[in-house]
């Protein structure tokens, strides 16, 4: 398959023929529909991340799966899948409590730590696949799953805001949908400017 290969941190990539990955037990293969591009590849191309090279970057994706392995329950071929960016294990008290940054078995992140969706298909665990809801493109899951979770992770974890807050936001369109699906009172909001 064809895949955008960093070769060492801090050069560019290229595309190269790769092999095709094949879904081990726990994992599953996704067909790349969508890939978004953002400020945190400059930085895990940089190898501030970690991680080993020659590497797959990517971690903004979308698409649909193409093939499960053995025990995974949780997706099936044919389902339309987001992909979460950490590599965690789900199960322990970090996870369980929503606190998925700080898992006791935390493995990297995806495109740093193994390899991402800059290519035709991509192999993860399969709790790193989220369903994409009816009604939204792969364009628009492929960046949620990345650039509005963060924000969304920062009002329910570090500001830890309830429904009966009120809260002050300036701009963010998606910050402002996050708090009107909440039910909590905006103060003051500003205009987008993009």
């Amino acid at each position: 398959m064809r895949a955008m290969v960093v070769p060492r941190w801090g050069e560019v990539s290229a595309l190269r023929e790769v092999a095709e990955p094949e879904a081990g037990p726990g994992d599953a293969v996704m067909k790349v529909r969508s890939a978004g591009v953002g400020l945190t590849l400059l930085n895990m191309r940089s190898g501030r991340f970690g991680g080993s090279t020659p590497r797959i970057m990517g971690h903004e994706l979308s698409g649909d799966i193409v093939a499960v392995g053995d025990g995974v329950t949780n997706v099936k071929t044919g389902d339309r899948c987001a992909v979460y960016f950490y590599l965690t294990c789900g199960h322990c008290r970090r996870c369980r409590g929503g606190r998925e940054t700080l898992c006791e078995k935390f493995g990297g992140y995806v495109g740093v730590h193994c390899d991402g969706g800059f290519a035709e298909l991509v192999r993860l665990p399969s709790g790193n696949f989220l369903p994409i809801p009816a009604g939204l493109d792969y364009e628009a899951a492929a960046i949620a799953a990345d650039a509005v979770n963060t924000n969304w992770h920062c009002m329910r974890e570090r500001a830890r805001i309830n429904p009966h807050d009120q809260v002050l936001l300036i701009g963010g369109r998606w910050w402002r949908r996050y708090s009107r699906s909440a039910n909590r009172k905006t103060l003051r909001r500003t205009r987008d400017r993009g």
